[in-house]
């Protein structure tokens, strides 16, 4: 499987929680209303294999900005996409685990980091950094 397909079913993950695919983010992301924005990054492989395990491990890093850091509701999107609870249908976490559709072996978001402002053009945005490990 190749990286553009991987990363074109991460993308079509994200549309479906109103989180808008970015492929450059250097120009201020669209983030209005409910909606987000999201750069979708290779961050690396594992080729070994391990307990029989065969599958190649790619592992990408999805930054998430929701908003101005000044505004409320960027906290507010984010605490929506970080929710703990194994059956919101906000969270990033149970949308992407999974087989993204039987585009992938398997999909797990690892880790999510903590909020953190990320510098776009002139504007300050809230965000925050999640890891998706997907097994092809």
């Amino acid at each position: 499987m190749s990286l553009q397909a991987i990363r074109d079913a991460l993308e079509a993950a994200l549309t479906a929680l109103d989180i808008r695919p970015v492929q450059e983010i250097d120009k201020a992301p669209t983030v209005t209303g409910s909606a987000c924005a999201a750069m979708v990054e290779w961050a690396g492989a594992n080729y070994l294999a391990t307990f029989n395990d065969q599958t190649n491990d790619a592992t990408f890093r999805i930054v998430v900005l929701a908003g101005r850091a000044s505004e409320r509701a960027a906290r507010l999107k984010l605490d929506l996409l970080v929710d703990p609870s194994p059956n919101s249908t906000t969270a990033l976490r149970n949308t992407l685990n999974g087989d993204l559709g039987d585009a992938v072996g398997f999909a797990q978001v690892a880790t999510a980091s903590e909020y953190r402002n990320y510098k776009v053009g002139e504007a300050d945005y809230m965000g925050c950094e999640f890891t998706v490990v997907i097994g092809t």
